[in-house]
């Protein structure tokens, strides 16, 4: 039996029908050059060439613009791929709010890989991982997270992955955030990032290696109500992440991938219900977690959005603004969050 057999009994995903699984479908079937090919030709066949002129002009344009869009995703794939990458026993990653969610789902697939994980959060992982260690680690705290890197490297080596995952979120107007709370989520969200990777960059310079994985959110992308505070900590691990992107001396030489999920069957959004499943399906933490390996292990860098609603959300910025509010209304994209903080505040909890 696998080493990892109880833990894969944890890693059962649902799976329900959704506009994501559909264009996923179609994306393998009618936007694959073969299917267009067989399509005209098919077309060809059937009757007088000249009878049937339209259709075969529109399939066979159709079938033109699915291979023109085909070589670009072949073209883009190859341009962000790290030539030689390959994930190994020697590799060490530091997952920072690995304990749970998507964090140690993260280790999870990483450790089956062979990594070695070091899994820094405040409360330990209910389940432990084969080659992974737990560090106590503050995030709020530069002092605490430098000595938690440091207790890394000297137990595990040179780090080669980070992953910056830890976040923590706050559902409550602007008038009614308090300084502290501020201050934390700031900390937790994004200042702590720039401390983890003035930890790690000097081993990835130094050996030649280095992965940074950035787990932002839909809502750095776009800005919903009632999450003033937790969206624009997102809007900046998203803008720092573009920037150690493309940084000198980092550019080419550190892999980067962007994570932007919409709302995750985690402990995070638990009291969160979406409008539709159908257009705005739950992402499977276990399945996005898998997918960010995947590109690692493939030396693919690049971003990762989901579902296919969260990449569209850019569109809100070039839209007439009439349109781009209907959408915000006909989702409840402002709504939603104001009933979180009602369910809260009836708790106590706010």
């Amino acid at each position: 039996m696998s080493e990892f057999a109880h833990e894969e009994k944890f890693l059962k995903a649902k799976s329900s029908l959704n506009i994501d699984n559909i264009v996923k479908l179609a994306d393998k079937i009618l936007l694959n050059p073969l299917f267009a090919g067989a399509a005209l030709a098919l077309s060809y066949q059937n009757g007088d060439l000249y009878e049937n002129l339209p259709r075969f002009a529109g399939i066979a344009g159709a079938g033109i613009l699915t291979t023109i869009l085909y070589f670009f995703r072949v073209i883009s794939r190859r341009y962000l791929k790290i030539k030689g990458w390959k994930l190994t026993s020697r590799d060490v990653a530091v997952i920072t709010g690995g304990s749970n969610g998507l964090g140690h789902y993260i280790a999870y697939e990483l450790s089956k890989r062979g990594v070695r994980c070091a899994i820094l959060d405040r409360e330990k992982p209910a389940r432990t991982l084969p080659g992974s260690t737990y560090y106590y680690c503050d995030l709020t705290d530069k002092t605490v997270i430098d000595k938690a890197f440091a207790e890394v490297q000297r137990d595990m080596g040179p780090i080669s992955i980070l992953v910056n995952n830890a976040g923590m979120m706050c559902e409550q107007r602007v008038q009614d955030l308090n300084e502290k709370l501020i201050r934390n989520l700031f900390e937790v969200n994004i200042v702590s990032h720039f401390w983890t990777l003035q930890a790690v960059i000097p081993d990835f310079l130094k050996y030649k290696r280095g992965w940074v994985v950035s787990v932002a959110s839909t809502v750095g992308l776009i800005g919903p109500g009632h999450m003033s505070a937790y969206t624009s900590s997102k809007h900046a691990v998203v803008g720092l992440h573009d920037s150690i992107t493309h940084e000198r001396g980092l550019a080419g030489k550190v892999g980067t991938t962007l994570v932007c999920p919409g709302q995750m069957n985690t402990r995070l959004f638990a009291d969160l219900s979406t409008p539709t499943k159908f257009f705005a399906p739950v992402v499977e933490s276990q399945a996005l977690a898998k997918i960010i390996v995947d590109n690692i292990a493939n030396g693919q860098r690049g971003e990762v959005i989901e579902p296919l609603y969260a990449r569209l959300t850019p569109l809100a910025r070039i839209v007439p603004h009439w349109l781009a509010d209907f959408c915000r209304w006909a989702t409840n994209l402002d709504g939603c969050m104001e009933e979180v903080e009602h369910k809260k505040v009836g708790r106590g909890e706010l």
